[in-house]
């Protein structure tokens, strides 16, 4: 399977957690994969891959040769360790995964209303959250509200701006809302437009840091696939992937490994 099959996922940062096994194949921990996709949550994380697993069977090909259970453990507070769920995943594994995963998070939607909370609490009247929520898009996308975003990359103006965004761009702009709620909260803003001029300050500063680390602007980010069409694709039967030998193989490795292991014993 080629490299340019699987999305973006934080430039070369994908390829070195790659790990091989005792038969020669590449695989990749989950683990450590869930952040780099985004996942704060080991739970919503699990549940991609277990829609990643469907996916691989209906596309014929076997999900075991893929997915690969096992466990990993970690240190404790008090010293002990635990042992938490871990998966071995193939590269197919890595790329249903990702086209498998919700674009918009619903820790997006939540951290959207909290902030939307805590914009009414700081004195935004009802009128003005369009005004409040378009400065911090102006502040993150140098000067651009939400219309004009969706002009620059072709959304259509009916859709939902972060329905159409990927995770790198999801990312960025859940900080710009967490640190607004937080600097809103924090300083005891009680004036709009104090308020509002605060969110605009926020999206610059997260700007300034994605370009210090050399970043990519978020204006300059493509659009994703919208979440509906993710969504549609998904429920319908995919027609069968035949995949070359070697990555229908995935984590047993090819034959020539099988044989090198087979001559060990």
């Amino acid at each position: 399977m080629s490299k340019n099959m699987l999305p973006v996922l934080g430039e070369k940062s994908f390829e070195d957690l790659k790990h091989f096994n005792q038969h020669g194949a590449e695989y990749w921990n989950a683990r450590e994969l869930q952040p780099m996709l985004g996942y704060s949550q080991w739970r919503r994380f699990e549940e991609a891959i277990k829609r990643a697993m469907i996916s691989c069977e209906k596309s014929g090909n076997q999900s075991a040769n893929h997915f690969a259970g096992a466990g990993k453990m970690v240190d404790l507070g008090s010293g002990s360790q635990r042992k938490v769920p871990d998966y071995q995943l193939s590269r197919f594994a890595c790329y249903l995964i990702a086209q498998n995963g919700d674009p918009r998070k619903p820790e997006i939607a939540k951290e959207f209303k909290a902030l939307s909370g805590a914009a009414h609490e700081a004195g935004v009247q009802n009128k003005m959250f369009g005004v409040f929520h378009d400065a911090g898009y102006k502040g993150l996308y140098g000067g651009l509200g939400n219309e004009a975003i969706k002009t620059r990359k072709g959304v259509p103006s009916k859709e939902q701006l972060m329905d159409r965004m990927g995770t790198v761009e999801l990312a960025a702009n859940q900080f710009r809302m967490t640190q607004t709620r937080d600097k809103l909260t924090r300083e005891r803003i009680k004036n709009q437009e104090r308020a509002i001029q605060t969110h605009e300050q926020v999206g610059k500063e997260v700007r300034a840091a994605i370009e210090r680390i050399g970043g990519t602007m978020p204006e300059n980010i493509p659009p994703v696939e919208h979440i509906k069409q993710v969504a549609k694709r998904l429920k319908s039967v995919p027609g069968k992937l035949k995949l070359e030998d070697k990555d229908a193989k995935g984590l047993i490795g090819g034959e020539e490994n099988k044989e090198n292991d087979a001559e060990k014993k």
